[in-house]
């Protein structure tokens, strides 16, 4: 029985489909989306595929287009705020993401702030972050947000005022007494 060729093994299993809200203030920014979803990908060794749907946020100021963008953004697996202006998200946009966010609350989700080089000055932390950040626990969603020297250091004395500071909780269990005392002699009856 004469041998069969080799051929070339290639991977056939399906790759997973993953809707994808693109939300930038800047073509770069949108760009810089795009850019980390094809690392992305290629680092799954292809298994994702991202399906993305870029919104810019100038676009949601015509009540149409609001519209369109809040279909396109519900029926997401992954909400993506890609910002080039850190500080110039406008308040309409947040409100429009926070509500966006609570619609999706019990839904396997998550969301990613991507903020360009030029976006963080100071190492300040934009409002606006806080706000998705705490808006995306609230709703029960996975928050990613790459971290650069600016983002360590301020986790690091957000960690440090946490651990100087008394809270309700800490101050509770320091005060308590959960077990009423025993005679040192218990153990010894």
């Amino acid at each position: 029985m004469p041998a069969e060729p080799v051929t070339e093994w290639v991977d056939e299993s399906p790759r997973l489909a993953v809707p994808t809200f693109i939300l930038y203030d800047q073509i770069t920014a949108g760009r810089l989306a795009i850019q980390t979803l094809t690392n992305i990908e290629e680092e799954s060794g292809n298994a994702l595929e991202f399906q993305p749907f870029p919104w810019s946020s100038a676009l949601l100021a015509d009540e149409e287009w609001r519209g369109q963008a809040s279909v396109d953004a519900v029926g997401a697996d992954i909400l993506v705020i890609a910002a080039g202006v850190a500080n110039q998200l406008p308040s309409a946009v947040l409100r429009w993401f926070e509500s966006i966010i609570a619609r999706k609350q019990g839904v396997p989700a998550a969301v990613i702030v991507l903020l360009s080089h030029s976006a963080v000055s100071n190492c300040s932390v934009p409002a606006w972050l806080e706000t998705i950040r705490h808006a995306t626990y609230q709703a029960g969603l996975d928050f990613f947000m790459p971290i650069n020297e600016c983002g360590v250091d301020s986790m690091v004395a957000g960690i440090r005022h946490r651990a100087e500071s008394i809270t309700p909780l800490l101050d509770e269990i320091l005060h308590h007494q959960a077990f009423p005392r025993r005679n040192s002699n218990f153990l010894a009856s």
